[in-house]
């Protein structure tokens, strides 16, 4: 399980360093995500990184992500397991 503080920015640093190795859509979209579940880690570590990630709500997410609330929980349980995703396709290219 993650811990975080509110002015966590190890996403940011994360995103930052593999999207200037050339990865992005295309890098998430060969892992097991479909487009939906690619726009939504790409919006969540859009909003994580801009608000923290106490200061952005699931509903925060899902609303400029243009989802329905429950989409968050269906394809990814929680907002933990979301963030857990998105350092899961932030990192694998690093190992």
């Amino acid at each position: 399980m993650f811990s975080f503080k509110r002015s966590f920015n190890f996403a940011a640093l994360l995103v930052s360093k593999v999207r200037g190795a050339g990865h992005g859509i295309p890098f998430l979209a060969t892992m097991d995500y479909n487009e939906k579940q690619v726009a939504i880690i790409e919006t969540a570590e859009r909003l994580f990184s801009k608000k923290g990630f106490d200061g952005t709500s699931v509903r925060d997410i899902a609303t400029e992500a243009g989802i329905n609330v429950a989409m968050i929980s269906y394809y990814f349980g929680s907002k933990e397991k979301l963030m857990e995703a998105v350092f899961e396709s932030k990192t694998s290219s690093l190992r």
